[in-house]
């Protein structure tokens, strides 16, 4: 009889480790993701990223703010003990996300970060979110192929002016006899 006890305590208790694993288990893979209806503010995930592009530490809730004037994000941590927050511009979209992700790299504009080194974040989104053609535009406006854009010289986009020698030429053919 003594025996039969202790076996169902140990299979109960091994039972409610197992739950209690599992629970653990499916915490740790649900990453929060909520889109405001005017995709103004966005609750997600992000991971500060090194100066190599590797990923410091765990993944961070976070809450954003996107300000329609000038295309930056507002990012501020859910935390407690290491909260923060700073300026960020969309910097870049990773080409090869994790399955059924999509992921946006950060830059630091300005800003206080939980940590002072961190200069870029990444920022994973569902590839169902709303929030995604929002963040194809900002990247757009800000991104990597816009400064590219931006800083090609005014001469390449204007059209050339007549040079001081086309301008002799036309002088010559208009005062030549016919």
């Amino acid at each position: 009889m003594i025996t039969a006890v202790v076996l169902i305590d140990i299979v109960g208790f091994v039972a409610i480790l197992a739950v209690c694993g599992g629970m653990l288990f499916l915490a740790n893979r649900i990453e929060p993701h909520w889109v405001a209806k005017d995709q103004r503010r966005f609750l997600t995930t992000a991971h500060e990223l090194d100066q190599f592009g590797l990923p410091m530490g765990r993944r961070l809730e976070v809450r954003v703010h996107v300000d329609p004037d000038d295309n930056s994000l507002l990012i501020r941590r859910r935390s407690m003990v290491r909260g923060g927050s700073g300026i960020w511009l969309v910097h870049a979209k990773s080409p090869k996300p994790p399955k059924g992700r999509e992921v946006y790299i950060l830059k630091n504009v300005s800003g206080t970060t939980g940590s002072t080194d961190v200069t870029r974040m990444a920022l994973r989104f569902p590839t169902r979110s709303r929030m995604l053609p929002r963040m194809d535009e900002l990247l757009a406006a800000t991104g990597e192929g816009a400064s590219r854009r931006s800083a090609r010289p005014a001469e390449e986009s204007e059209p050339r002016a007549n040079t001081v020698d086309d301008q002799d030429r036309s002088d010559d053919e208009s005062t030549t006899p016919t």
